[in-house]
C-alpha cells in the first residue's frame, strides 16, 4: 500500500510539473504572438509616417490631405504599438500568471470589438469621400476620407488577425 501512495505521490508532482509546463508554453506563446502583431501595427506606422512626410509637398492638394491623415493616425498607432510591444516584453520576461486568466479574456475581446469599429472608420471615410464636394475644403473631405478608408482597411484584418491568433494561443 505504501508502494501504491508513493507511485500515486510522484505521478501527481510529475502531472502537475506538465500541467505547469503547458500554462508556461501557452503563456509564452499568447505573449509572443501578441508582441508579433504589435511590431507590425509599428512598422505599417512608421511605413505611413515615413511615406507621409516625404510625399506631403509632391502631390496635389487631396494627396496632401491624405498623407496629412495618414501621419495624424499613424502616430496614434505607433503608440499603441509601442506601449503594446512594452506590455508584451515585460509580460514575458515578468510573468504575471495572476492577470494571465483576465488578459487571455480581455485582450482576444479588445480586437474583436475593434475589428467591428473597423467598419465604422471605414464607413466614415467612404461619407467623407462621397460627399466632399459639400465641404468647404472638398480636397481636405476626400483627402481624409480616402486615408481613413486605407487605415480602416488595414485595422480591419489586423483586428481580425489578431483576435484569430490570440484565441488560437488559448486553451490549446
Amino acid at each position: 500500500m505504501r508502494r501504491l501512495l508513493t507511485i500515486m505521490f510522484f505521478f501527481s508532482l510529475f502531472s502537475g510539473f506538465t500541467q505547469f509546463k503547458q500554462d508556461t508554453l501557452q503563456y509564452e506563446s499568447f505573449w509572443k504572438a501578441n508582441t508579433r502583431g504589435m511590431i507590425a501595427l509599428t512598422s505599417w506606422s512608421v511605413a505611413n509616417i515615413s511615406s507621409s512626410i516625404a510625399l506631403r509637398k509632391q502631390v496635389g492638394l487631396e494627396g496632401k490631405y491624405f498623407n496629412q491623415m495618414n501621419g495624424y493616425w499613424n502616430v496614434v498607432n505607433l503608440a499603441l504599438g509601442i506601449s503594446g510591444i512594452m506590455r508584451s516584453h515585460k509580460m514575458l520576461h515578468q510573468p504575471d500568471f495572476e492577470s494571465w486568466e483576465n488578459d487571455q479574456l480581455k485582450l482576444p475581446k479588445i480586437y474583436k470589438t475593434n475589428f467591428f469599429i473597423d467598419f465604422a472608420y471605414i464607413g466614415t471615410g467612404a461619407t467623407l469621400m462621397v460627399l466632399s464636394d459639400r465641404f468647404k475644403n472638398p480636397y481636405l473631405a476626400s483627402g481624409y476620407g480616402k486615408s481613413i478608408i486605407v487605415q480602416g482597411a488595414f485595422l480591419l484584418v489586423f483586428d481580425y488577425v489578431m483576435y484569430r491568433v490570440l484565441k488560437s494561443k488559448i486553451n490549446r
